[in-house]
């Protein structure tokens, strides 16, 4: 990795450079699973159309609620990139405490 590394932006790069290494696993019912940096590339680059088409641009804040999945890394990663400001939570928070950090955070 280089050594010019001063924020997650500058990792952005090297996702698409790691290609074919495996790059998250997680279990599921069915066993063990997991995908390369291409395939997580590929879904970022979905993720960020996605936004772009739903007009969420840079400096906006989102709330990211979700289980640990290929997903959610994507999708945060996505962020990263577009210059989105990510305030993640716990998929188990109810929804009286999710509405309270949405509503105090200021996530769009």
């Amino acid at each position: 990795m280089p050594s010019s590394i001063q924020t997650l932006a500058d990792l952005i790069p090297e996702i698409r450079a790691l290609g074919d290494r495996e790059a998250v696993r997680w279990i599921r019912r069915s066993g063990v699973t997991s995908i390369t940096y291409k395939d997580l590339w590929g879904r970022i680059g979905a993720i960020v159309q996605y936004l772009e088409q739903k007009q969420v641009r840079r400096g906006d804040r989102i709330m990211l609620r979700g289980s640990n999945r290929p997903e959610w890394v994507a999708t945060f990663w996505a962020c990263v990139a577009k210059g989105i400001q990510i305030v993640p939570i716990d998929p188990g928070f109810s929804e009286d405490f999710a509405h309270r950090i949405r509503t105090e955070s200021g996530v769009s």
